[in-house]
């Protein structure tokens, strides 16, 4: 028999009484039935409690849903909560209170949170701040369990609004986000982004004060995956994802339309981890993610984490590897070339449809079996959705990009540099040729290059 994992609610909005809300059962993640009275979102996809958690509803003008799991943050609740309450316009002017709201959900707290929180909203009455305090037990006490909770709980609302393309952005309690932040995330929105990715770095005190070994590794790792995000983005690009971007997509500053969270099936309740495997989630659906160097937090680097997995873990990883002399190592650059190449076959594949040509095609060059190639394309709803069974194939299978061997980073890095190099050369001196033929009118027949005979 399943154990019911119960919560105690109380909502601490500011414009209702604070009451006990009924309790509801937070195991049950299955999808509820449509709400007779919120018929603008099919909440028959939406996984969450029958019972909202904010007893008063959203803003008309909300466009956007900023969602907060916390959990014994007593430290740096009022810093985050103040960035957020001093959002700018993209033209630096202070943004209307009344196009966001804050759903705060305070989870298991035996510290201050709470009342840190609760005094914030009385001495910032035009902040639309909602502390909601919830009991959550096992095995849903963690922070997917609550980063679920209160992310269906931002679509519900959004929903119950009318607006599809309104935009739940998550961040931890933890983080201060920057001035525009909000404003950013909607633009990006606005340009055609379903998911946003925030760039999240940490302050140099901070990394200063790292242990001189974990210090190491985290710049030589930010380093490689700065470059290889470039690299990248020459290799494949993404007119929805195009250079410059970044390479973070965690909860600490990951905004998805609402829309887009119901049709990926909601935050996967795993006890650490759940923001990239929400990521998955919505690259299987086709989701079109931006990773904008334009949406930033600044988030601790803590040692000492709350979860198994995380940056806490890689951080104390890292000490120890580099105590130990043990080199840090990545994925090579032949492997993410494979990876794109991977990539680039699938969406062929799934253009043309399957067929003998086409499972033999991919059986070939993908480094997978044809019977089970042909079983996972039936299955899958779109190409990224095939890509995602593709590649956990390979890695379970050490194939593909996972059969060729790791790299140490700074070599990678230097390599991965190189090869950016030479191909952005390459693109200029297209693009020159390219205004060179326009300049002097050939067309595409011409049988000459640079005035040479082929």
């Amino acid at each position: 028999m399943q154990q019911e994992a119960s919560t105690r609610i109380r909502d601490d909005s500011p414009d209702v009484p604070r009451e006990n809300s009924p309790a509801s059962p937070v195991h049950a993640f299955a999808f509820s039935q449509p709400s007779a009275t919120e018929p603008t979102f099919d909440f028959g996809r939406l996984p969450s409690a029958l019972h909202p958690l904010v007893n008063v509803p959203p803003l008309p003008a909300c466009e956007l849903c900023v969602v907060i799991p916390v959990h014994n943050e007593e430290t740096f609740i009022a810093r985050t909560l103040a960035a957020l309450a001093a959002q700018v316009d993209l033209a630096g002017d202070p943004l209307d209170h009344d196009r966001y709201e804050i759903l705060l959900l305070a989870n298991n707290c035996s510290d201050r949170t709470v009342p840190v929180a609760r005094e914030y909203a009385r001495t910032h009455p035009s902040l639309r701040l909602h502390v909601i305090e919830t009991v959550l037990h096992a095995p849903f006490a963690h922070v997917g369990g609550a980063r679920r909770l209160v992310m269906d709980e931002g679509c519900r609302r959004l929903g119950r609004i009318g607006r599809p393309r309104g935009v739940i952005a998550s961040t931890d309690g933890d983080t201060q986000v920057r001035p525009d932040w909000v404003a950013a995330t909607l633009r990006e929105v606005a340009r055609g982004a379903d998911a946003v990715g925030g760039r999240i770095q940490a302050s140099r005190e901070e990394i200063a004060a790292l242990d001189s070994g974990a210090r190491l590794y985290h710049i030589r790792d930010l380093a490689y995956r700065t470059v290889r995000a470039a690299y990248e983005s020459v290799l494949s690009p993404d007119p929805y994802n195009a250079w410059p971007r970044h390479h973070h997509c965690f909860g600490a500053s990951l905004a998805v339309t609402a829309e887009t969270y119901l049709a990926a099936g909601g935050v996967p309740a795993v006890p650490c981890l759940e923001d990239m495997a929400f990521c998955r989630s919505l690259e299987r659906v086709g989701a079109r993610i931006r990773h904008s160097p334009e949406v930033g937090v600044r988030t601790s680097m803590r040692c000492q984490g709350k979860v198994g997995v995380g940056l806490s873990s890689t951080l104390t990883i890292w000490t120890r590897a580099a105590r130990a002399g043990e080199p840090w190592l990545v994925q090579s650059p032949a492997a993410i070339e494979r990876e794109v190449a991977d990539r680039r076959l699938v969406r062929a594949l799934w253009s043309e449809g399957p067929s003998v040509e086409s499972i033999a095609r991919g059986t070939a060059g993908l480094s997978v079996e044809a019977g089970w190639l042909a079983r996972e394309w039936q299955r899958a709803a779109t190409n990224g959705g095939l890509y995602l069974a593709v590649e956990e194939w390979q890695r379970r299978h050490g194939a593909g990009p996972y059969a060729l061997p790791r790299m140490e980073v700074l070599a990678a890095t230097a390599e991965l540099r190189a090869l950016l190099k030479a191909h952005r050369a390459t693109l200029r001196g297209a693009a020159r040729l390219q205004a060179r033929r326009q300049k002097e009118g050939w067309n595409d027949g011409d049988d000459t290059e640079d005035g040479l005979a082929a």
